[in-house]
C-alpha cells in the first residue's frame, strides 16, 4: 500500500494507492485518449522517461506541482489526474 498526500488548494487530501495495476491503466489510458505517448509527455513536463514510466506503473506517484502540469497538457480538470492514482 502506498499513501499519497498532496495539497490542493490548501487542502491536505489523503489517497491510498492499493492496485498497480488499475492505475497504470487509468493514467495510460488518459494519456491515449489525448494521444500522448511516455516520451512526448515527459518531453512536455521536463521530466524523464523513466519518471512518467514509473508513475504509470505504480512505482512513484507525482507532486502537486506535476499533477497540475499534467491536467493543463491533458486539457483535463485536476481532479481527473489525481483520480488516476485513487
Amino acid at each position: 500500500i502506498k499513501c499519497f498526500y498532496p495539497i490542493l488548494f490548501g487542502i491536505k487530501i489523503a489517497f491510498k494507492v492499493i492496485k498497480v495495476k488499475e492505475e497504470e491503466m487509468k493514467l495510460k489510458e488518459l494519456m491515449a485518449q489525448k494521444r500522448w505517448n511516455i516520451t512526448s509527455f515527459a518531453k512536455a513536463l521536463h521530466k524523464s522517461r523513466c519518471t512518467v514510466w514509473n508513475w504509470c506503473n505504480g512505482h512513484y506517484l507525482p507532486n502537486v506541482t506535476d499533477i497540475k502540469a499534467m491536467a493543463e497538457l491533458l486539457e483535463v480538470p485536476v481532479e481527473e489526474v489525481v483520480n488516476c492514482f485513487v
